[in-house]
């Protein structure tokens, strides 16, 4: 996936592989953010913070990531060359779809626009305040191959004023939302028609509305529910095949979600929604987590 694993995390990930499932870290939010109120941003999301390898189309929060292309073979002949080999091809394909959209129907949403108008109601609209947290929506367009069905993941990137922690760096919070819609791949290189654009539209707001009752609830102040962990395998919104744990349950929509602490070192909180169960799959657990 494009989100980078760090040394904590990694670690939790090969203990939970062993199957203890209990050393997976709780994944919460800090006390001291959730009494913070939300804003949203007026500056984008930067490529390099939530989709370095993605292709940006400038402008829109919107990024194109193509997961396939490897050579299997080529990375166990050459080691670490035959990595970067692979790594450099999948880059490679993913320029390429991503410059073959530049006149599609797809490139002139605006994830920014399409946010606000889903959270018009519910974040009061003014100026971006620096004591607040700022929420940064954007999407990404996942393509596991050129002519195969196109993954949309609607996303949010929430920063937090506070330091927090030894190396007093601000809380980051990803929340992710795994669209049931795919889309045709000629979508990336052709017009769509506007009841079908609006459609889509509308899909994406229902994510950004789900994604905001998520932050809000892990905002709350109020006890937090008893979840279970489990391994979580899901290719399909991942954008790899390695999945990860963490804690889950299931939202008021009926969608189970996974919270869990990755990247940077796992300073950084992450959520996923998964939208239908074909999505993913428990390759350990679910266990309820042990009172210590």
């Amino acid at each position: 996936m494009f989100l980078r694993v760090g040394l904590i995390s990694f670690v939790s990930l090969i203990l939970s592989a062993c199957g203890n499932l209990q050393a997976v870290r709780v994944a919460e939010v800090p006390s001291d953010i959730r009494s913070g109120g939300l804003s949203v941003a007026e500056s984008r999301p930067t490529k390099d913070l939530v989709a370095p390898r993605a292709y940006e189309v400038p402008e829109r929060s919107l990024f194109v990531q193509q997961t396939s292309g490897g050579n299997a073979a080529l990375g166990v002949l050459l080691g670490p060359l035959g990595v970067l080999a692979n790594s450099a091809n999948i880059d490679r394909i993913t320029q390429e779809m991503g410059e073959s959209g530049k006149s599609a129907s797809l490139y002139t949403l605006d994830s920014l626009d399409l946010a606000k108008s889903a959270w018009a109601d519910r974040i009061p609209a003014k100026h971006s305040s620096a004591q607040l947290i700022q929420l940064k929506p954007y999407l990404v367009l996942l393509s596991q191959g050129k002519d195969l069905p196109i993954n949309t993941l609607i996303a949010v990137r929430a920063e937090g004023p506070t330091a927090i922690g030894e190396a007093k760096t601000p809380w980051t919070g990803n929340y992710f939302y795994c669209s049931n819609r795919t889309l045709p791949a000629a979508w990336l290189s052709s017009p769509i028609p506007t009841q079908e654009l609006d459609v889509y539209k509308a899909s994406i707001k229902a994510g950004f509305t789900e994604l905001l009752s998520e932050i809000e609830r892990d905002l709350s102040t109020t006890q937090k529910p008893k979840r279970d962990i489990a391994w979580v395998d899901s290719p399909e919104c991942f954008g790899n095949s390695v999945g990860m744990p963490g804690d889950i349950g299931k939202n008021e929509a009926g969608h189970l979600t996974l919270r869990a602490m990755w990247g940077d070192y796992g300073r950084i909180y992450n959520l996923m929604v998964f939208t239908s169960d074909s999505q993913y799959r428990f390759s350990n657990g679910p266990v309820a987590r042990e009172s210590k």
